[in-house]
């Protein structure tokens, strides 16, 4: 734990907390960031519920009074770079940790107990922590990823749980039979490997949940285009229960999809 906060990034934050200790909204962002960070790099899923990240209004107007007597231009370059670098903390879980889809225990927890009878498997499952939420909470879900996506990427580099070594189209064949659902999260934007997998799922898993997360739209941070425009996505109460908690952060709005 000690090595993570020394990484530049906390140390940066770290120096903000000090200073601003005083402004309730900042000080609680910097300790939800640095505590979900300690949680990761012990491979443990974030307990807090996250929240918005970045300095609004209120928060700018409050560190500027407490900086009465400092010039204008430099206390606002000190808040950008603050502000900065909340807004970057998805950089930084992926470049420290090689996770980009990042959740916490509530939203797990209603996860599972909302579809608390399925198989799950997960395919280009990077480091697996969909799979190790699952199993913390007492079910099956397999781990596949041959990782030919990002042979360079710290994805995949510390799974979380043993990765079978299998590639997503693999995978649905040879699973397809016993899993009951299948998990895709955050698929790479513009790779077309999501519409050869919503086929497969098709051929092999048809009438099987297929759950997706990610953003989507044209200008969404995950999955092709072309994958939006072919899948049929089903609307549900039990989906929109397990979006009602999904921990946003930052300005994408990520969610859960169940798609046919």
């Amino acid at each position: 734990m000690a090595a993570i906060l020394q990484t530049s990034y906390l140390q940066a934050l770290h120096f903000y907390r000090q200073k601003y200790a005083q402004i309730p909204a900042i000080a609680d962002q910097i300790d939800t960031v640095t505590s979900i960070t300690v949680d990761l790099a012990a491979h443990k899923l974030p307990s807090r519920r996250f929240r918005m990240l970045g300095l609004d209004v209120a928060s700018y107007s409050q560190a500027f009074l407490m900086n009465f007597g400092t010039p204008p231009q430099q206390i606002e370059t000190e808040l950008h770079r603050l502000d900065h670098l909340l807004h970057n903390f998805r950089n930084f879980v992926a470049r420290t940790f090689g996770i980009w889809a990042l959740f916490n225990v509530p939203f797990m927890r209603r996860w599972h107990q909302l579809f608390p009878d399925e198989t799950y498997l997960e395919i280009m499952a990077g480091n697996g922590l969909f799979t190790f939420s699952m199993q913390q909470f007492g079910q099956t879900s397999i781990a596949t990823d041959d990782r030919s996506w990002g042979k360079t990427s710290l994805t995949a580099s510390d799974p979380w749980v043993p990765i079978q070594t299998l590639d997503a189209l693999t995978a649905i064949r040879h699973y397809g039979q016993t899993a009951t659902a299948l998990v895709m999260i955050w698929s790479q934007d513009h790779n077309p490997i999501d519409q050869q997998v919503l086929n497969c799922y098709r051929q092999y898993m048809a009438g099987k949940l297929f759950f997706v997360v990610g953003e989507k739209g044209a200008g969404g941070a995950t999955n092709s285009q072309g994958f939006w425009e072919q899948a049929n996505l089903v609307q549900n109460k039990r989906i929109a229960g397990i979006n009602q908690i999904f921990p946003h952060f930052d300005l994408i709005q990520d969610q859960v999809y169940c798609v046919r």
